[in-house]
């Protein structure tokens, strides 16, 4: 509970408090000893990197080409990567997948007279078009309601490039 905490908590209560809520089973000492065996199992790996991560770097991949930064493709991206927060089918897919795709149909969606993917975003995010392709598209579903018109168009123009 003191790692979790200090983890998630603004303001973590203090060692002492915890001895107090054990009825004094643990003295502070023995708990600040069990803390730092368990961040050293750990190896101070508390948490995995999300899509948000990932996002950030691959948007600003995206947007080494343009001379100004595109605010569009980094909201559009954003909004479509936080569509599938809500969405459980997309727990089997890693983040870094689902951020590369929300920037692939974020392109895609702002600019179809270019290939959304490129040299440049095929080595910052070490994915070709080919594995996008399938996530890009559920992607694309799960936001079918933002553009119901264009929907099974962008669909078939994904599954060409």
């Amino acid at each position: 509970m003191l790692i979790a905490s200090k983890y998630e908590e603004i303001c973590a209560p203090r060692v002492e408090e915890f001895c107090f809520i054990t009825d004094n089973t643990y003295t502070r000492g023995e708990v600040l000893k069990m803390e730092s065996q368990v961040l050293n199992f750990l190896g101070f790996q508390l948490s995995v990197p999300t899509t948000k991560k990932f996002l950030r770097r691959f948007t600003q991949a995206a947007q080494f080409c343009y001379k100004v930064p595109s605010v569009e493709l980094e909201f559009l991206a954003n909004y479509l990567a936080e569509l599938t927060l809500v969405e459980y089918s997309f727990l089997r897919f890693f983040p870094s997948l689902v951020a590369a795709s929300a920037v692939f149909l974020a392109r895609w969606t702002l600019d179809q007279s270019n290939h959304p993917w490129n040299p440049t975003l095929e080595h910052y995010t070490s994915y070709k078009t080919l594995e996008l392709k399938s996530t890009a598209t559920e992607v694309q579903v799960c936001g079918n309601f933002i553009f119901p018109k264009a929907s099974s168009v962008t669909i078939l123009k994904i599954n060409n490039c």
